[in-house]
């Protein structure tokens, strides 16, 4: 308004003097001027009036305006009353079991990947090898190893029973698969070549060199002991095949030996080794070593599948239900007491798979107390839970809790005593024991093996863990929470 004024005044000044003193009503041009003066004055006057009468009306305008909005949402607001905590669980697990009825990906990871676990390793690690191939140099015309009876009779009459045949009537017959080879670099090419794990190889005249070395004894000379002698050759590589087959030919070697000297009316024990081992606990028998394994392995999974949870809560983050479920007043207690919940019937089938598949096939043994190992396993099962909350409480992207589950897994792997963990350096080992489920693993093995209760050290040692990874998680998760939604 005032650049208007100015303008008027300028439109005003430039009229002709006649026209000038006339609209002013003055004698002289002097005159004039002075009444032109007065007049902007007193405009300029009334649009500071007015101005400030605008600028008071439009700060009113927007005090009622804030005050109706403050009244509009005192209205819309329902008074602030205290959340029902049993109805949000409750909503909360309702949520859980309708996700799971509709996906049902969710199902077959918690459900499928037991079994397929627990059916994977005792069909592969399970049982003892079988039809492994041997090759067979024999060097001895009249040998036929096609033959059904080998071209002996089953002779029990002393030094009948020295041939060839007398030693491999010992192997059981799913065992080894024999196969005839002619000559020893024919033997080393099938070996290089993988198609044969080893190879015995038996001296020309092998039957009388033994017979010989049976009549002479310590009078036997050189070309008697090479004679008798078998040298077996395989494919040291795999070294869990070859260990195998080398303890199944030594003892089947000296139940030869124990066989003729039976028939030649001597003392059978005489040769056998002058060492006697006995098991206190476990068994002497090569392949259970898979009793020694198989605690780790329940332990292990058991960690790892709780923890896995996790992807769905952040992707829950990640597309703003988390968010809006906070809004609705749905706090960090509601969602962790909800998890237990739901996943400890999850645990529990889940502890059913493992120990049922195992105990029902495969005759797995717990020689303690079977409450005491589920518990330990669903303790277990808590704390893979918790950790993988903590994880989920750090991380704000999929991705990044998708690359942490995997360094956890892959850390726990070789960590957790599923093998000794004698065999590691001394500090690795110290660092070890602070691991999750190491201690856990340990304890397991204890009371499955060796029927040992919760009175015992190392059993109770095994429960240490869970309250102390379970408080650090919570420690974390808490503050994680309270930065994220301060």
């Amino acid at each position: 308004m005032h650049k208007n004024n100015i303008m008027r005044t300028k439109r005003n000044t430039e009229d002709n003097p006649s026209s000038l003193l006339r609209k002013c009503k003055a004698v002289t041009m002097q005159d004039a001027v002075l009444y032109l003066c007065r007049q902007d004055e007193v405009n300029l006057s009334h649009e500071k009036f007015e101005s400030q009468n605008a600028t008071k009306s439009i700060s009113s305008t927007r005090m009622n305006r804030k005050a109706s909005r403050f009244n509009d949402l005192n209205a819309m607001c329902s008074p602030r009353v205290k959340p029902n905590n049993a109805k949000i669980i409750h909503a909360l697990s309702v949520k859980w079991w309708t996700r799971h009825c509709r996906d049902w990906r969710l199902l077959f990871g918690e459900l499928g990947i037991p079994i397929l676990v627990a059916l994977t390793f005792e069909i592969i690690a399970g049982t003892e090898p079988s039809g492994v191939k041997f090759g067979i140099i024999h060097n001895d015309p009249g040998f036929n190893i096609s033959d059904a009876t080998c071209n002996y009779n089953n002779a029990t009459r002393c030094f009948e029973n020295v041939g060839i045949c007398d030693f491999l009537k010992n192997f059981e017959t799913d065992k080894f698969s024999w196969i005839h080879v002619n000559s020893f670099q024919d033997g080393v090419s099938l070996l290089e070549g993988g198609r044969v794990l080893g190879m015995l190889e038996f001296p020309a005249n092998f039957s009388l060199h033994m017979q010989n070395r049976m009549l002479q004894r310590n009078f036997a000379n050189n070309e008697t002991i090479d004679g008798s002698t078998i040298s077996v050759r395989m494919d040291e590589s795999n070294k869990i095949l070859t260990f195998w087959a080398r303890k199944i030919i030594i003892d089947k070697y000296l139940k030869f030996i124990e066989s003729i000297a039976f028939a030649c009316s001597f003392n059978g024990n005489i040769a056998q080794p002058g060492l006697q081992f006995t098991a206190i606990y476990g068994s002497i028998e090569l392949f259970d070593v898979l009793s020694y394994m198989k605690p780790g392995i329940i332990i292990l999974h058991m960690f790892l599948l709780p923890m896995s949870i996790v992807l769905i809560s952040t992707e829950d983050r990640v597309v703003g239900v988390e968010g809006r479920e906070f809004i609705s007043g749905v706090h960090f207690r509601h969602r962790l007491i909800s998890a237990i919940l739901t996943q400890s019937c999850m645990i529990l089938v889940q502890i059913g798979i493992f120990l049922g598949v195992m105990y029902t096939f495969y005759g797995t043994v717990i020689k303690g107390s079977w409450v005491l190992a589920v518990s330990l396993i669903y303790s277990c099962a808590i704390t893979g839970l918790m950790f993988g909350a903590m994880i989920g409480a750090l991380c704000d992207k999929i991705l990044d809790v998708i690359f942490i589950l995997m360094l956890v897994v892959l850390g726990q792997l070789f960590a957790t005593g599923m093998f000794p963990l004698e065999m590691a350096p001394w500090i690795v080992r110290q660092l070890f024991v602070f691991l999750p489920i190491t201690q856990m693993t340990k304890a397991l093995r204890s009371i499955c093996t060796k029927g040992w209760g919760i009175t015992n050290p190392v059993v109770v040692t095994g429960f240490l863990p869970v309250l102390g990874w379970i408080a650090v998680s919570l420690v974390v998760i808490v503050l994680a929470e309270r930065r994220r939604y301060k």
